[in-house]
């Protein structure tokens, strides 16, 4: 029986209400944009090595670079002590965990944040855009729900990361054919972001491979953070497009009932991190197959 989780009925839920799963090392954040299932997507590799608090030149020149954020427990209390002297909570909370330079006012974040790896979008069919949503966080199951729904036609939507691995697995179903219709990966933009070179390596099929790289302007010297993630679909076929900063699949053949996996590799874990993700989303999707087929073997037997 669940007994903790969030629910969201017959509203939008938008970025500041997103609900979040993870396994420590990959996360997601879902929420909609115009009844689309978007997953903001964060692999611990490539925020904290690409952000400039974290980047080749802070690890060079913090002292404390392996403690949390930069700083010792000690010198957060300190900072946190002063700070909560003349500045309110949220402004404190801000100078404690990014200090300003001498001279400069502090700069106080309002609830944003980097989806390092990119977003991915599940989009539908435009009848589905009057059709009322559903999403759920199911923490026990750890996995976020959605559904799409009006009178007898639906598409709905199961996501999780695989424990143990850094792929992200979406599971759809739809009523009828056709009512999902495209995979989309944006990266990021903005952020003072620099070098981003997203490129397309494979182009149709089930499987669609996307090598990125990015810097950081207040860190001009280090050279672009690489890493790679890897679109495999089970029961869909599609062709992938690059729009700029954005790659595109559309769906020509989907099941009633498909799968999306994305997998991510970067360059810490090894420098072809392209091949390194090809190999890691065909294992997990060759995985799941064969969990797939071995449930439908189990409920014919149980049939005869």
């Amino acid at each position: 029986m669940e007994q903790h989780g969030i629910r969201y009925e017959r509203t939008k839920v938008h970025w500041t209400e997103a609900l979040p799963i993870g396994n420590g090392t990959f996360g997601v954040m879902a929420y909609l944009e115009r009844q689309h299932l978007c997953l903001a997507m964060n692999h611990y590799d490539v925020y904290y090595s690409g952000h400039p608090e974290y980047s080749r030149t802070a690890q060079r020149q913090t002292a404390h670079f392996h403690a949390p954020g930069g700083s010792t427990k000690q010198e957060y209390v300190q900072r946190a002590e002063k700070a909560l002297q003349k500045e309110s909570v949220l402004e404190a909370y801000q100078k404690v965990l990014y200090p300003p330079k001498e001279g400069q006012r502090v700069h106080v974040a309002q609830g944003t944040a980097l989806p390092a790896v990119g977003n991915l979008q599940i989009r539908f069919a435009p009848q589905t855009q009057e059709w009322e949503p559903e999403m759920q966080l199911s923490v026990e199951q750890a996995e976020v729900s959605y559904r799409l729904g009006h009178g007898t036609q639906a598409v709905s939507a199961v996501v999780k990361i695989l424990q143990g691995t850094d792929t992200l697995l979406c599971q759809v179903e739809q009523t009828q054919k056709g009512l999902a219709q495209q995979i989309v990966l944006e990266v990021p933009q903005g952020r003072q972001m620099r070098d981003m070179h997203p490129k397309l390596l494979q182009q149709e099929g089930s499987e669609f491979s996307v090598s990125q790289s990015f810097g950081w302007e207040e860190a001009p010297e280090d050279e672009p953070f690489r890493f790679c993630a890897s679109v495999h679909l089970l029961h869909a076929v599609g062709k992938a497009e690059q729009q700029d900063r954005r790659i595109v699949i559309n769906l020509e053949q989907a099941e009633e009932k498909f799968a999306v996996l994305v997998s991510v590799a970067t360059e810490l874990e090894s420098a072809a991190c392209e091949t390194c993700a090809e190999e890691k989303g065909r294992r997990d999707a060759q995985q799941l197959q064969a969990l797939l087929e071995g449930e439908h073997d189990m409920i014919a037997n149980m049939a005869n």
